[in-house]
């Protein structure tokens, strides 16, 4: 539990935490805080602070406090949601676009060739390698080749169990898969820097793969 009060500095509202106040008067016995009463510090200038519980920024937002004010004779701390300066707008660009390549990794790495035993990450390794190693194991009856994915309309995790002589689909679904995704995070690059910044790479994959939705 924790509890806020208000105090003047030089005339000046300013919040304060009960454990600062227990810090600025060392010489002073004070009750833990579950059991302070309303009004308890007033004869020693801290008076009771009502703080609004803040709002959801937007990405293009931040939360400001502004002075507490009294307001019918109780003192409350508001918050309030200010545009975000351009300096901050643009410092805010490099962390969005380096999370669009991030969520683009994670994305590609979604799409995969598992067969024989051996894991082929479509990411790490390139289609090329995958479509190398797949002619190999098609030699071998039981080869079973498999692709994970989620299912364009619920949304499942699905995966689809195919025989060596589907290799063809199967690679061309590869290359579909990581083109979508690098499509996906280049277009929101674009939009980032042109100062779109609810633009999201999920939400670009999105319109990509249902488009018209």
């Amino acid at each position: 539990m924790s509890r806020t009060y208000v105090y003047m500095v030089e005339g000046v509202p300013t919040q304060i935490s009960y454990h600062n106040i227990k810090k600025r008067h060392p010489g002073t016995s004070f009750p833990i805080v579950s059991s302070v009463p309303d009004g308890f510090l007033e004869d020693i200038g801290y008076s009771d602070l009502v703080v609004d519980e803040p709002p959801v920024p937007g990405p293009t937002q931040k939360v400001v406090y502004p002075a507490p004010t009294l307001e019918g004779g109780v003192w409350y701390q508001r918050s309030l949601l200010v545009p975000k300066t351009a300096p901050e707008l643009e410092a805010m660009k490099p962390d969005l676009i380096l999370r669009a390549e991030k969520d683009g990794e994670k994305k590609a790495r979604e799409g995969y060739v598992h067969t024989n035993g051996k894991r082929y990450d479509s990411s790490d390794l390139g289609l090329f390698r995958v479509t190398r190693a797949l002619v190999r194991f098609s030699r071998k009856p039981q080869a079973v080749i498999k692709w994970k994915c989620e299912d364009a309309v619920t949304g499942d995790r699905v995966v689809h169990n195919m025989n060596a002589t589907n290799m063809n689909s199967l690679a061309d679904a590869l290359d579909n898969h990581l083109d979508q995704v690098q499509e996906a995070v280049e277009n929101t690059i674009t939009k980032i820097e042109a100062g779109d910044f609810s633009a999201t790479f999920e939400s670009e994959y999105d319109a990509i793969v249902n488009p018209g939705v």
